[in-house]
């Protein structure tokens, strides 16, 4: 998993082991209107540790 920056700049790393998505949810979309499409997820994981960038 990767943090990035408003401008795209990598952060931190992580490596995940055991990783699942446990939930997802998503807003109102309409495609219409040229707006953003939010994806929301929550990420289950056994254990992590931070890698390079």
């Amino acid at each position: 998993m990767v943090e990035y920056t408003p401008d795209y700049q990598a952060v931190r790393k992580w490596v995940l082991r055991g990783c699942w998505i446990s939930q997802i949810s998503e807003d109102n979309y309409n495609n219409e209107e040229n707006s953003k499409h939010t994806i929301t997820a929550t990420i289950q994981y056994d254990y992590g540790y931070p890698s390079a960038i």
